[in-house]
């Protein structure tokens, strides 16, 4: 079995994923007012931002191979989303598709950790086990509050585009799920001391 990737290149995929929400954040910035056009078809600031965050994706999922070695099937999922319902974006020349993106992936993901609990199999250990040795009790209660999480975010991401401004949702998609994420992950503090590098019960 090949090894893993050294520690020391943990930093990569977190640096290039903060790239890839810049560049778009810089390009819709710029553009967010204005009307563009790409061969000669007009669009939107954040449909333009769109188009070019597609090869922009493609290219940091290569440099995170490249660079470390291997590619999360996480990143390859989101890829793939952000691929499809760009594309979609661009082709049809509606930003409503990169906005229901966000709603569909965390849909996706609470409907998978839902299946896990249904059917006794703990699907955040096989991902983050490695990293974060916890009994399975632990993984239990962790993956219940990112079921409810994730339905939140959800929600939250429908309301913000159907009901606030573009530039809001921008702000939320790029800013401040992120940040609810990181905000998430410190909530759980208790309860990774109270089941670390326990025996799985």
């Amino acid at each position: 079995m090949s090894e893993e990737p050294s520690s020391g290149s943990d930093w990569i995929k977190p640096v290039l994923e903060f790239a890839t929400a810049g560049i778009f954040l810089a390009v819709y910035l710029w553009f967010r007012n204005e009307t563009v056009t790409v061969f000669e078809t007009e669009m939107s600031g954040l449909v333009f931002a769109t188009l070019v965050s597609i090869p922009v994706i493609l290219i940091t999922t290569i440099l995170l191979k490249l660079l470390t070695g291997t590619i999360p099937p996480m990143q390859i999922f989101l890829a793939v989303m952000i691929i499809v319902f760009g594309g979609l974006t661009v082709w049809l020349n509606d930003d409503r598709f990169v906005k229901i993106r966000p709603t569909l992936v965390y849909s996706i993901f609470a409907a998978i950790l839902t299946f896990g609990v249904l059917s006794g199999r703990r699907f955040l250990k096989i991902v983050m086990g490695e990293q974060l040795p916890m009994a399975d009790i632990g993984w239990d209660k962790l993956t219940r509050r990112a079921i409810v999480f994730l339905v939140v975010m959800a929600a939250m991401n429908e309301i913000t585009w159907r009901f606030l401004s573009e530039e809001v949702w921008v702000a939320l998609d790029k800013i401040g799920q992120p940040v609810l994420f990181i905000l998430f992950f410190v909530a759980q503090v208790r309860l990774f001391a109270d089941h670390a590098g326990k025996p799985s019960t």
